[in-house]
């Protein structure tokens, strides 16, 4: 009985770990891919931020992402999207995505705990935050396609 307890309390601990944040908001995680003009493809293991609760939270508070992680907003319909960084520890490329899943544009290398607003350049019905310099570094540009692959 003793083992069977230890062993599921490890296991929610472990998942905790792996899909909770520091103030216990769960992100459910997706693969997403980037497909830039050169046709190069580029996967990312994204944490879904679809509600409210989770959309204010977003990465505040963390000290770090992975070369190939990130943050995925989704919004029920299209719209004009304003961010901005002020709890965000880390610097982001800020990709913002239409309907159709081309990327509308691309704000890099935002400035950690600034409280300057980000805006999409028209309705957008998703932003993606990925690591500062990804986007150049990878060649991702406007009108590139994103896609989210289903579970």
């Amino acid at each position: 009985m003793f083992r069977k307890t230890t062993t599921l309390i490890v296991f929610i601990l472990l998942f905790i770990a792996n899909y909770a944040n520091a103030d216990g908001v769960v992100f459910e995680k997706r693969q997403l891919q980037i497909v830039n003009s050169e046709g190069k493809k580029y996967n990312f293991t994204v944490e879904i931020a679809d509600t409210v609760e989770k959309q204010q939270q977003g990465l505040m508070f963390r000290k770090k992402i992975a070369d190939n992680s990130g943050m995925l907003f989704l919004f029920d319909k299209e719209r004009m999207v304003s961010m901005w960084m002020k709890d965000t520890y880390i610097p982001l490329d800020v990709v913002f995505i239409k309907a159709n899943g081309t990327i509308s544009n691309i704000v890099e290398r935002t400035v950690p705990l600034s409280k300057e607003s980000i805006f999409s350049e028209e309705e957008v019905n998703a932003v993606l935050e990925l690591k500062a310099g990804t986007c150049a570094k990878l060649n991702i540009k406007k009108n590139d396609r994103v896609s989210l692959k289903t579970n």
